[in-house]
């Protein structure tokens, strides 16, 4: 009877313990996320799967990216993150607005010295959600620039730029029984916050935001007239504030950019209310002067161009150099050939890009016969040019050169891109007339004419190898024709 008891004490304190184990293990997991589609990811091909099931209204993008081109949710690929804009021969447009119209524009005339009109999309806040959306960024580093307005909220905070790492935002505050709004930058993986210390009013007033993230730096700019001519100007606005990343934040933070919302939060939840502009973003890393150029100098009284660019009131600016004096440098060239029918594809040049006056399309034929093909769309951001009807079996190399206020830009000797259509497989023409093609018109001049009634190039080639030779022949050939207007400061890079 003894040894029973002892036996069915010995059960009841496992029965205790095994009950606290499960009761243990059922509170671990009511404080962990219970369900798949919030669960730790812990493999690639678990991520993919994860993100495929996804839509682009649920496309969770804190771990995937919403991809324009294939329309669906894709796991996020490390190996795509990069510095640089290289534009590849897949490139698509991944900017997109939504719930925006340019019916609901305000349009600011002269806001500072050095622009005429500065134009506003309305963004209505709740009660018409709308954004910007940029997919698969891929940034390593991040450079934003924006002018903005906002209106009055009544919540802690309004989102003006999103990512799947960080987040910047309007932070309203009580203070002195009255509300005081400034901007703050959060990442999501720690509690630190980073604010810039200049006060915002909503309403009427606008204001130029920028901001720069590598992995070790954070750089907040904000500037307006009033801040301008604040006394803390030098001593707090003038410079931006900057954030250093120490060692043992970097371990905890992401500071890579995949995709980014313009006016409302990750989730689309929340909205910006007010008016936004000029929105430019890039992976390349701007400097101050960089982002107070893209302002497009704030100043403090209506100064004459000619008179600042001479140099005078700089200080007023607190700017190191009023006006780029770089020439463009080397551009990478995309190309996509179908057929006989050759794309290019280029970016703006990383220096010496803000006084860019055309691009000149270098096209060499056969290794003996240089033409140029002059593209003026000197703002365009993500340029392109399309030639058609090359000649089949014929070695056509391709390069572009900017030209700006400076001169010509760099040829970089070894990145000319070969080109050789080859024809299709015979056809049987039933036709009368035979096949035919209207060939390209390609500008002789400048201001894109060409000569008729002869050859533009006729007269203009210039027999090299592709070797050393053909560019110092391009360049003193581009030097000496009057007609280019393009001044005599062109720089050649061997490597």
């Amino acid at each position: 009877m003894k040894i029973d008891n002892i036996f069915f004490k010995f059960l009841i304190v496992i029965s205790i313990l095994l009950l606290i184990v499960l009761v243990h293990k059922n509170i671990r997991e009511m404080f962990q996320d219970s369900s798949n589609e919030e669960s730790y990811i812990k493999t690639d091909r678990e991520l993919m799967k994860y993100c495929n099931s996804k839509n682009s209204l649920n496309c969770d993008l804190k771990k995937c990216v919403y991809s324009q081109v294939d329309l669906k949710c894709n796991a996020i690929n490390d190996n795509l993150y990069t510095d640089s804009e290289r534009v590849n021969e897949f490139y698509k447009e991944s900017i997109v607005e939504n719930g925006l119209t340019k019916d609901e524009i305000r349009e600011i005339i002269k806001p500072t010295p050095f622009l005429p009109v500065l134009d506003l999309l309305k963004f209505n806040g709740i009660q018409k959600p709308g954004y910007i959306f940029v997919s698969e960024f891929y940034g390593s580093n991040t450079s934003v620039s924006l002018f903005f307005q906002f209106n009055a909220f009544n919540s802690e905070e309004m989102p003006i730029i999103t990512s799947d790492n960080w987040r910047l935002y309007i932070r309203r505050d009580r203070r002195n029984d009255r509300n005081v709004y400034f901007i703050e930058f959060k990442f999501y993986d720690d509690f630190e916050t980073y604010s810039h210390p200049a006060i915002i009013e909503p309403g009427e007033k606008f204001y130029f935001l920028g901001l720069n993230l590598s992995r070790t730096k954070l750089t907040l700019y904000l500037m307006n007239r009033d801040l301008l001519n604040s006394d803390e100007f030098v001593t707090r606005y003038s410079k931006g504030e900057t954030y250093e990343l120490n060692e043992e934040l970097r371990k905890k933070i992401d500071t890579r950019t995949t995709s980014l919302f313009i006016g409302s939060d990750l989730q689309r939840e929340n909205f910006f209310s007010g008016y936004i502009g000029k929105f430019d973003i890039t992976k390349n890393q701007r400097t101050i002067n960089d982002l107070k150029r893209l302002s497009n100098f704030f100043s403090n009284e209506e100064t004459d161009y000619n008179e600042l660019d001479k140099g005078s009131n700089i200080s007023a600016l607190g700017i190191d150099t009023q006006r780029d004096t770089r020439i463009p440098s080397k551009i990478t060239l995309s190309i996509t050939l179908d057929d006989n029918t050759v794309e290019l594809f280029w970016l703006p040049p990383e220096e010496g890009h803000d006084s860019i006056t055309l691009y000149v399309i270098v096209m060499v034929v056969d290794e003996k016969d240089v033409k140029y093909i002059f593209y003026d769309d000197a703002s365009c951001q993500k340029c392109h040019k399309k030639i058609n009807d090359l000649e089949y079996n014929k070695t056509y190399h391709f390069n572009v050169i900017a030209v700006n206020d400076n001169g010509l830009g760099n040829i970089v000797k070894d990145e000319f891109i070969p080109v050789k259509p080859v024809p299709p497989p015979p056809l049987v023409d039933q036709s009368l007339t035979g096949f035919s093609k209207n060939a390209d018109k390609i500008a002789c001049n400048p201001d894109g004419t060409y000569n008729i009634g002869k050859s533009c190039f006729k007269n203009e080639a210039i027999v090299a190898t592709i070797n050393d030779d053909v560019h110092d022949i391009l360049i003193d050939h581009l030097k000496n024709r009057d007609s280019y207007n393009l001044k005599p400061n062109l720089q050649l890079i061997n490597n």
